[in-house]
This record gives structure tokens, sequence and C-alpha cells, in this order.
């Protein structure tokens, strides 16, 4: 794995303006990325993936980013990405 890629949960700076519970919700699913890649846990846990999707599809600014997570996790994604 590209090691910039590898680090991304570490740099990530959530916007002072994001709303609470999408700011939790990034969060969150960022905790789980650290937890996969500190080897705690295998896979990224479902409901993580899924109350991201819930929480973005709220935002009309984020409902593109939601609909392109749920085709993702619906079709799985391509590892030479």
């Amino acid at each position: 794995m590209d090691e910039d890629i590898q680090r991304l949960p570490d740099k990530v700076q959530i916007r002072e303006d994001t709303p609470e519970d999408l700011k939790v919700a990034i969060e969150t699913f960022f905790e789980a990325t650290k937890m996969i890649k500190e080897g705690y846990v295998e896979k990224m846990p479902g409901e993580y993936v899924a109350n991201l999707i819930e929480v973005l599809d709220r935002y009309p600014e984020w409902k593109k980013l939601a609909r392109e997570l749920t085709r993702m996790v619906m079709t799985g994604v391509d590892n030479d990405v």
C-alpha cells in the first residue's frame, strides 16, 4: 500500500464548519481505518460505513459522495485504485 495512503487517517483534518453529526461520523470512520492499519480488525465494520453514508446523505452537498460510497459498497472496490 502506498505510504501516503497508509498515513491518510493520521493526516485528516475536518473543517471547523462541518456539522457536528458529520464530524463525528468522519472521525469514527477514520478511527476504524486506524484500527485496520494497526491490525486490531481485519476489515471495516459495516456499521461504520453505513453510518457515514447515512449522515453524508443528510446534507445536499455530500449526497453525491454518499451515493458513490454506496455504489462502492454494493459493487466492491477495485484493488488497483
